[in-house]
């Protein structure tokens, strides 16, 4: 008796441990996630996000913005929507490869003067749910294969991320599909661990709101095949016949999100613009768009998709193809690099993340579980996070944004907590939890410019713009910033502004200074560096031209959130010289 009631009081205090432990975490990831979103300044896939998100609930369509699927969107301009904006769609396209989003965001802010940083806050809080549901499901997911311990270990992990913290607190939809492709996935994994036909039902409904919050997530359906090979629960044929009504489910989710609007049209109806799916008739062929599959038997085949969701991947497809002027370790390049995205982790997440998947890997190699379901899904979690990262490594056209990345970072969360599962010893579970400890302090320090994270292998945020640009450092976020120090320094006048064009300055109260380029035409010289002071981007200083090179060699006058960099010129000079 008294053995039973000394369990009871342990299995009691666990429970409460473990409440107090995600309550905690989740305080912590709230409070991060909300500062940065109150004070950063909007960029302009936000203001195109919000806006199509409103186009989407008032007008009932989904063509603006289409290379995102709506979900997110929709989530976060319900707020907007019930805040009764005035609406301004006089610019919105339809025509093929259009892509106005931007400039009817901007429209849009215009006509509603004053509510920008109102609606953008309401947006960004309706959104910071999703990534709470991301770090829940690290938890269920860690505590299910390692323990308790590790759940709760999982969880800081993504808790204390810069950029997941980054990322929560915006309108973009990479976290909210990182979530929901872990929900799918340990649903997924969980239907083949217990058999329940609840956990089935379950996965392809969150299968379905993954792919409708980003296209990446479409990668699921053929991963998710892998798993008939490394699972021995049943014969070949019920797996199989099991993945296929999950997928049929996750389909009719999908078409549902796009109100099935325009289902089930042939292929050969569509008119493309990539290169991928319209050939010699692509737009960047100077073509006016076409269709490879038209002439062949595919072009009378049924797509079981919304018409929108594949116009959406095609115009995705074409910006990769297009490509850009992408930068690394001090080089642009037009293209990119296959190993883009793995110096972007290794200098973004803190260095405790970068020593446990050392530990993790370690321990992989040194103790094999003899636990089958264990095994299963450890292969799993490989394959799903290689898998993602594959794929966002492999379109090397745009190599700009390490947020491509997120949806595979539960994955890797969730592998990374075996190095304080039960089995291991209290020593090595220490040393993991030290690591922990030293990433959170490091991220926490950023906070609230969690964007222009750097760790400390490169020296932080002021050395980390000569290894990354563009959103990786510097996405507008710090102008609300900027425009405060400006008033509080009467002394620095003349300013000069030279920063990213990702938003419009006139809602910031910054179009009142002169730009660079207003500069340049008035001294008819864009060489000629004048004397005063120059409020400059990180990412403009990179720019490859005899001028911006003249800022990157000299030292800051301050330096504020890690983006803007201030300079003083004290008399006039010529670039280059």
């Amino acid at each position: 008796m008294i053995t039973g009631i000394v369990n009871r009081l342990m299995i009691a205090t666990t429970g409460h441990r473990r409440l107090f432990g995600i309550a905690f975490l989740s305080i912590c990831l709230f409070a991060q996630s909300a500062w940065t979103a109150w004070v950063a300044t909007p960029n302009v896939d936000e203001v195109g996000l919000l806006a199509a998100g409103v186009h989407h609930w008032t007008e009932g369509r989904f063509d603006l913005y289409r290379v995102n699927p709506p979900l997110v969107k929709l989530v976060a301009a319900l707020p907007i929507v019930l805040m009764n904006p005035s609406l301004n769609w006089r610019n919105v396209r339809s025509t093929i490869g259009a892509r106005t989003e931007w400039q009817v965001g901007n429209d849009f802010l215009k006509v509603n003067p004053g509510r920008a940083m109102p609606f953008i806050r309401a947006a960004r809080l309706s959104v910071i749910p999703f990534s709470l549901l991301g770090m829940l499901l690290c938890f269920l997911w860690s505590r299910d294969l390692w323990g308790e311990t590790a759940g709760l270990f999982s969880a800081a992990l993504w808790c204390f991320s810069p950029t997941i913290v980054t990322w929560s607190s915006t309108i973009t939809s990479d976290v909210p599909a990182a979530a929901l492709a872990a929900g799918a996935s340990y649903c997924f994994w969980k239907h083949f661990q217990s058999g329940w036909t609840r956990y089935g039902i379950a996965a392809g409904v969150a299968l379905g709101f993954a792919c409708l919050a980003k296209f990446t997530c479409l990668l699921l359906f053929p991963l998710w095949l892998s798993l008939v090979f490394i699972t021995r629960n049943g014969s070949w044929g019920v797996r199989l016949r099991s993945i296929i009504a999950i997928k049929v489910v996750a389909i009719l989710i999908i078409n549902a999100g796009y109100c099935f609007e325009r289902t089930c049209e042939c292929v050969g109806d569509f008119v493309f613009v990539s290169r991928t799916l319209a050939g010699s008739e692509s737009l960047l062929d100077g073509g006016p768009g076409g269709n490879l599959s038209a002439r062949s038997w595919l072009g009378g085949m049924p797509v079981p998709l919304p018409a929108n969701m594949l116009i959406g991947m095609d115009l995705q497809k074409f910006d990769f193809e297009r490509g850009t002027r992408n930068f690394l370790l001090g080089e642009w390049k037009s293209g990119g690099w296959w190993y883009y995205y793995v110096i972007a982790f290794l200098v973004k997440e803190p260095v405790g993340t970068l020593l446990l998947i050392v530990l993790a890997t370690v321990e992989h190699f040194r103790r094999r579980t003899a636990d089958a379901g264990v095994r299963q899904s450890e292969w799993l979690l490989c394959i799903l996070g290689g898998g993602i990262f594959a794929l966002v490594s492999s379109q090397t056209g745009i190599c700009r944004y390490l947020r491509y990345m997120i949806p595979a970072f539960p994955f890797l969360y969730v592998w990374m907590a075996r190095t304080v599962c039960d089995a291991v010893s209290l020593k090595q579970k220490s040393v993991a939890w030290v690591c922990v400890v030293l990433s959170a302090a490091s991220a926490l320090h950023a906070v609230p410019h969690s964007l222009t994270y750097f760790n400390e292998l490169v020296g932080g945020s002021r050395w980390g713009h000569y290894v990354l640009a563009d959103a990786n450092i510097d996405w507008g976020h710090d102008y609300g910033f900027l425009k405060s120090w400006i008033e509080e320094n009467d002394d620095a006048r003349p300013i000069c502004l030279d920063l990213l064009p990702v938003c419009d300055l006139q809602p910031l109260g910054l179009d009142q200074y002169e730009t660079i380029l207003q500069q340049h035409a008035r001294l008819q010289n864009p060489y000629l560096i004048s004397e005063g002071w120059y409020a400059m981007s990180a990412h403009q200083m990179h720019l490859d031209d005899g001028f911006h090179r003249f800022f990157l060699n000299k030292e800051p006058s301050a330096v504020i959130g890690g983006s803007v960099y201030i300079f003083q010129v004290g008399e006039a000079a010529i670039a280059g010289d």
